[in-house]
């Protein structure tokens, strides 16, 4: 009996506790990728920042495909990009926008209006 316990405590502690992190911020596809359905970009697991509700300057390119190609010479590993659920996750001359490659928003350059 008492070898039982061990190995059903062993079992719970190497599976986890299961729990799903909770949703903190909501982002909408663009209207052309999912008809602009709202998904999950920010949860429990990130970093949560303040919205002060000030948008960035600029705007988004509007990419609905996937447009990366690998560049010669560049490192095929590139930093991660950061992921956002508003423009306060980003520096100032950034903004958080839809990575179509990615299917997520994270901080991108803009296009001046």
């Amino acid at each position: 009996m008492l070898r039982l316990l061990v190995v059903m405590t062993v079992v719970t502690v190497a599976l986890g506790s299961g729990h799903t992190p909770s949703c903190i911020y909501w982002c909408n596809f663009p209207k052309a990728v999912n008809a602009g359905a709202s998904y999950c970009c920010i949860n429990s697991n990130h970093n949560i920042v303040e919205n002060t509700n000030e948008p960035h300057p600029g705007r988004c390119v509007a990419h609905t495909f996937c447009a990366r190609s690998k560049v010669p010479g560049q490192q095929d590993y590139p930093l991660a990009p950061v992921r956002c659920g508003h423009d306060d996750y980003c520096p100032y001359h950034e903004k958080c926008c839809y990575d179509a490659c990615l299917k997520h928003h994270t901080c991108k350059g803009v296009i001046s209006h």
